[in-house]
């Protein structure tokens, strides 16, 4: 009798446990609200051909560019004396002395105010990043006018519901893929340690805007857009091929924090997504 009254005792507490397992308040996943605009990411690479753990970040952003289009990387190649990069410009050195004082390499900043590890595990990291409120999304049309002159118009769009903004910024870059030069190795093991014909993509070339953002007019238009010409832009004498040209524009806050991006290629016309 006695065993029965344990093994009665023992039911009623499973019993019990599992009610106040399954009463217990279990938060709820954070949703966001759609917007009419698709949410991408900005990734700005701070490397140089010079730096032997740069190629391990470099195949992570590739790969994750390949996994999900949502994420739009720009190459930003620094190395100045013995350490000196043919992609090395001004536009490089004014970024790197903000954002990158330390000159640390490989660099990588998210959205422009978040260094981020780029690993294998890039991807799954930055998935859920996606899922914030897109505010304004971006429309690129581009057109290689001779071999060296170049149109581009930039929309800017804003969600319905908005009638002002505050100290929004707009940034506008030409990027260069296939690019080949030596690359310095030491992460990538099965690759020796001077990887001879290295192919660079998403080398900032040039800036259309100041680097920093040109200012967009705080009051928003009726038709909630925003519409950026530039006119007859000259093609640096740096570009090795203009068939490979691209545009990367986007936007930032008050806090220099980029609320979207949007890139396109050369002779195209990108419209909001």
């Amino acid at each position: 009798m006695a065993l029965v009254k344990r093994i009665v005792s023992l039911l009623i507490l499973s019993m019990v446990t599992i009610s106040c397992y399954e009463s217990e308040d279990v938060p709820e996943e954070e949703t966001v609200e759609p917007s009419e605009f698709t949410q991408k990411l900005l990734i700005e690479d701070y490397t140089g051909t010079w730096c032997v753990n740069c190629t391990g970040a470099g195949h992570a952003i590739e790969t994750a560019e390949i996994e999900n289009h949502r994420f739009v990387p720009v190459a930003i190649h620094f190395g100045e004396g013995e350490n000196a990069d043919p992609m090395h410009n001004s536009f490089s050195s004014d970024l790197v002395a903000e954002y990158n004082p330390s000159e640390a390499f490989p660099q990588v900043n998210l959205n422009r105010n978040e260094a981020i590890w780029a690993n294998d595990y890039l991807t799954s990291t930055l998935t859920a990043k996606l899922n914030r409120y897109a505010p304004v999304g971006l429309a690129i049309n581009s057109t290689l006018v001779n071999s060296t002159t170049i149109n581009v118009t930039v929309s800017v769009g804003f969600v319905e519901e908005t009638t002002a903004v505050e100290n929004y910024k707009l940034v506008v870059y030409l990027l260069e893929d296939g690019l080949i030069y030596p690359q310095h190795n030491g992460s990538l093991t099965d690759l020796p340690d001077i990887i001879e014909d290295y192919e660079h993509n998403n080398v900032l070339r040039f800036s259309l805007t100041n680097l920093f953002g040109d200012n967009l007019p705080n009051q928003i238009a009726n038709d909630h857009r925003y519409v950026r010409v530039f006119d007859s832009v000259t093609i640096p004498n740096t570009i090795a091929d203009n068939s490979k040209l691209k545009i990367v524009a986007f936007v930032l806050d008050k806090n220099d924090f980029c609320l979207n991006v949007q890139v396109a290629p050369i002779n195209s016309n990108k419209d909001f997504d």
